[in-house]
Protein backbone atom coordinates (compact mmCIF):
# COMPACT_ATOMS: atom_id res chain seq x y z
CA UNK A 1 0.00 0.00 0.00
CA UNK A 2 1.53 3.61 -0.67
CA UNK A 3 0.28 6.37 1.09
CA UNK A 4 1.18 10.01 2.20
CA UNK A 5 0.16 11.10 5.37
CA UNK A 6 -0.30 14.62 6.72
CA UNK A 7 -0.87 15.41 10.43
CA UNK A 8 -2.86 19.29 12.05
CA UNK A 9 -2.15 19.82 14.88
CA UNK A 10 -5.09 22.21 15.64
CA UNK A 11 -7.37 19.54 15.23
CA UNK A 12 -5.28 16.36 16.16
CA UNK A 13 -6.37 14.65 13.14
CA UNK A 14 -4.47 12.42 10.74
CA UNK A 15 -5.27 12.02 7.13
CA UNK A 16 -4.12 9.09 5.28
CA UNK A 17 -4.09 9.76 1.48
CA UNK A 18 -4.52 6.48 -0.07
CA UNK A 19 -2.18 6.30 -3.19
CA UNK A 20 -3.15 2.97 -4.41
CA UNK A 21 -6.42 1.69 -2.96
CA UNK A 22 -5.97 -1.70 -1.05
CA UNK A 23 -8.39 -4.86 -0.96
CA UNK A 24 -10.52 -4.77 2.26
CA UNK A 25 -7.80 -3.30 4.82
CA UNK A 26 -5.16 -0.78 5.67
CA UNK A 27 -2.74 -1.47 8.39
CA UNK A 28 -1.38 1.49 9.87
CA UNK A 29 1.58 0.55 12.36
CA UNK A 30 2.07 2.37 16.34
CA UNK A 31 -1.51 3.88 16.61
CA UNK A 32 -3.40 1.21 18.57
CA UNK A 33 -5.41 3.15 21.47
CA UNK A 34 -5.00 6.26 20.03
CA UNK A 35 -7.76 6.45 17.55
CA UNK A 36 -11.25 8.17 18.46
CA UNK A 37 -12.88 7.87 15.16
CA UNK A 38 -12.10 7.14 11.61
CA UNK A 39 -14.25 8.16 8.83
CA UNK A 40 -13.56 8.61 4.30
CA UNK A 41 -13.09 12.56 3.94
CA UNK A 42 -14.88 12.76 0.59
CA UNK A 43 -18.19 11.28 2.08
CA UNK A 44 -17.95 11.07 6.00
CA UNK A 45 -18.57 7.68 6.11
CA UNK A 46 -17.75 6.02 9.28
CA UNK A 47 -14.75 3.15 8.55
CA UNK A 48 -14.30 0.31 11.39
CA UNK A 49 -10.73 0.58 13.31
CA UNK A 50 -9.86 -2.67 15.12
CA UNK A 51 -6.82 -3.05 17.34
CA UNK A 52 -4.14 -5.44 16.27
CA UNK A 53 -1.27 -6.80 18.28
CA UNK A 54 1.88 -8.48 15.93
CA UNK A 55 3.01 -8.82 12.68
CA UNK A 56 0.13 -9.97 10.47
CA UNK A 57 0.50 -8.24 7.19
CA UNK A 58 4.25 -7.42 5.46
CA UNK A 59 3.88 -3.97 6.42
CA UNK A 60 3.91 -4.68 10.25
CA UNK A 61 7.30 -5.19 12.32
CA UNK A 62 7.15 -7.84 14.86
CA UNK A 63 6.25 -6.87 18.05
CA UNK A 64 4.83 -3.79 17.01
CA UNK A 65 0.94 -2.72 17.99
CA UNK A 66 -0.94 -0.82 15.19
CA UNK A 67 -4.43 -0.68 13.74
CA UNK A 68 -6.89 -2.34 11.04
CA UNK A 69 -9.09 -0.46 9.16
CA UNK A 70 -11.34 -1.82 7.53
CA UNK A 71 -11.94 -0.43 3.88
CA UNK A 72 -15.28 -0.42 1.42
CA UNK A 73 -14.45 -2.63 -1.43
CA UNK A 74 -14.41 0.05 -4.13
CA UNK A 75 -12.13 2.67 -4.30
CA UNK A 76 -14.48 6.27 -3.94
CA UNK A 77 -14.59 8.09 -6.42
CA UNK A 78 -11.89 10.36 -6.13
CA UNK A 79 -8.62 10.98 -7.68
CA UNK A 80 -6.84 10.55 -4.28
CA UNK A 81 -9.02 8.78 -1.60
CA UNK A 82 -8.29 10.22 1.97
CA UNK A 83 -8.77 8.60 5.34
CA UNK A 84 -9.28 11.06 8.25
CA UNK A 85 -8.35 9.76 11.80
CA UNK A 86 -10.00 11.92 14.82
CA UNK A 87 -6.78 10.90 17.50
CA UNK A 88 -7.63 10.85 21.42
Amino acid sequence: MRAILTYNPKTNRLYVHVLEWPFKTIYLPGLAGKIEYAQLLNDASELKVTAKEGAWLDEAKEGDTGVKIKLPVRKPNVEVPVIELFLK
